[in-house]
């Protein structure tokens, strides 16, 4: 804290003293009136952040501080992920923060974080910036809809076994989204009988076109369709230029046209919880190379934890992927074949103690690891297949 309050003090144009200041006292951000947090890399202290909860009133978030040396890793978001995760579990559905007009790196993290300026609602002397942001109440588990996700397609880029290209599909009744978008997704989503034009939210493992190449054919369907429901495209760095060049080459003219509905595209950051829709997101980079940070994405919707390896060989990030998933869905390239950027069953089957998840099933199967299904100990998705969750 001495030093968090040391930058304070040498960045603002006034100084800083901390008495003069709304407080956060040990026992303001302690269980359950609070709670504070403190970050650690390679054993070292490196950042901090508090939150204080009113009964009935906007929790505070305070203390938000990450040490020069260590900023850039996303330490921070993470930390707000956490404190928000809090107030949301004690009943807040209002965030407050405040903070000065030279720290323009919190000020940055805040409105990516979905933080709106709004007018003063408190005498913080040293404060220029009040945010809030509405969160959703936390989810009653007696009222949650059961999680239904369908495989719309669950076959490696070269249609093995005559398979659709990746293209995961969640329902909670309320508002659905996708887990990738291959080139074949909205052929499979006709043939579900799901309209394409229920999809607001699309969120993307990496940049290979059987996994999001189906995106422009969505849009443009959209377009025809007079759809007005808005479309979001979370994936790697780059995506909103990747989707656009793929789009452009294959109907010209057509990805810059205006249309009825909004289309935005935003980038993941490796290991920062992304509030996306219906779903929080959270993207860990695997090993396959794409042309942009391929990701293995764990899903917190309606509920449920839902964990996607996306494509990638053994890399121990999926430990923490599906760590505690309600579901693990995994691509399983080759039955016993190692080849870069994809898995096998026989490296999983060794693997598998080490994933602490309730249920695997595998997908992104070619011909030669569907040759050998009798031989495999796990599930194996089919395209059309459902699974309650």
């Amino acid at each position: 804290m001495r030093a968090y309050f040391a930058e304070l003090d040498r960045r603002s144009e006034s100084g800083f003293d901390e008495a003069a200041g709304i407080s956060a006292e040990p026992h303001e951000v302690t269980p359950p009136h609070g709670l504070f947090l403190v970050a650690y890399l390679r054993g070292e202290p490196v950042g901090c952040g508090a939150v204080k909860h009113h009964p009935a009133e906007p929790s505070e978030i305070k203390r938000m501080w990450v040490a020069e040396p260590a900023r850039g890793l996303g330490i921070a978001r993470r930390i707000l992920a956490e404190l928000e995760s809090d107030a949301i579990a004690s009943g807040a559905t209002t965030l407050h923060l405040e903070t000065n007009k030279t720290l323009v790196e919190a000020i940055a993290l805040y409105r990516s974080a979905g933080y709106v300026e709004v007018p003063a609602f408190n005498d913080e002397p040293f404060a220029h910036h009040w945010f809030e942001k509405r969160v959703p109440p936390p989810a009653n588990p007696d009222n949650l809809q059961a999680v239904q996700l369908t495989f719309l397609g669950s076959g490696d880029a070269f249609a093995g076994g005559g398979r659709f290209q990746a293209c995961l599909h969640l329902d909670d009744g309320a508002e659905p989204m996708l887990l990738d978008c291959g080139a074949t997704a909205l052929v499979a989503l006709r043939r579900a009988e799901i309209d394409p034009n229920s999809i607001g939210f699309v969120a993307l493992s990496h940049l290979h076109g059987d996994h999001f190449g189906g995106l422009p054919w969505l849009i443009l369907d959209g377009q025809f369709a007079r759809r007005r429901k808005p479309f979001r495209v979370a994936g790697p760095a780059g995506v909103g230029e990747r989707v656009q060049r793929t789009f452009e080459a294959l109907y010209p003219g057509a990805a810059t046209v205006d249309r009825a509905f909004e289309t935005r595209f935003v980038e993941l950051t490796e290991r920062m919880p992304l509030d996306f829709g219906p779903a929080r997101v959270t993207p860990f980079e695997v090993r396959h190379s794409s042309g942009a940070p391929s990701y293995a994405l764990r899903v917190q919707y309606a509920g449920k934890v839902i964990a996607y390896s996306g494509d990638t060989e053994w890399t121990d990030a999926l430990i923490e992927v599906a760590d505690g998933a309600d579901l693990f869905v995994c691509e399983c390239n080759f039955f016993e074949l190692k080849a870069p950027g994809h898995l096998n069953y026989v490296t999983l089957a060794e693997q598998r103690p080490r994933i602490n998840c309730a249920r695997i099933v595998l997908t992104h199967m070619s011909e030669g690891m569907l040759a050998r299904a009798g031989d495999v100990e796990f599930e194996m998705a089919a395209d059309g297949a459902a699974i309650s969750l």
